[in-house]
């Protein structure tokens, strides 16, 4: 079970978990109220126990990370698909560059969304490095 300590030098509470691996880990919360700093650690507990069952993806431990930001800050983490991403991209690219030049990145743009299929709508860091060099050398 995650426990909290504090340090009598700081204004963080420190979670303390077992990590995947079985060790004992503490790590700032960044959090200066107990029960926020508490719902932190067991988070961090959390995902660390499915990670340890290997039963936990990118996308899940982004959805969690982000469900905590929002408990403890009220902010949120703006994460755009890959397809939105890289026409947010190409737009930007279209207003530095020649005409001939914004076509051809938007031809290799849509090569490789096209490649993603419905991976393509997941958020970017959902997404690994792997299909990269596929999509290249495919």
């Amino acid at each position: 079970m995650a426990s909290l300590w504090k340090h009598p030098n700081s204004k963080f509470w420190t979670a303390c978990y077992t990590d995947k691996d079985g060790k004992q880990v503490k790590r700032s919360t960044k959090q200066t109220k107990r029960p926020k700093a508490l719902a932190v650690a067991l988070e961090f507990e959390r995902i660390e126990q499915q990670a340890r069952r290997g039963t936990v993806s990118t996308l899940q431990i982004q959805k969690v990370f982000n469900d905590l930001v929002e408990k403890t800050t009220g902010d949120t983490i703006l994460t755009p698909s890959v397809e939105k991403y890289l026409k947010d991209w190409l737009a930007i690219i279209e207003g530095k560059n020649s005409s001939a030049t914004a076509k051809r990145y938007g031809h290799t743009v849509d090569l490789f969304l096209e490649y993603l299929k419905d991976r393509a709508n997941l958020p970017m860091t959902a997404n690994t490095k792997k299909p990269i060099p596929e999509f290249v050398n495919d």
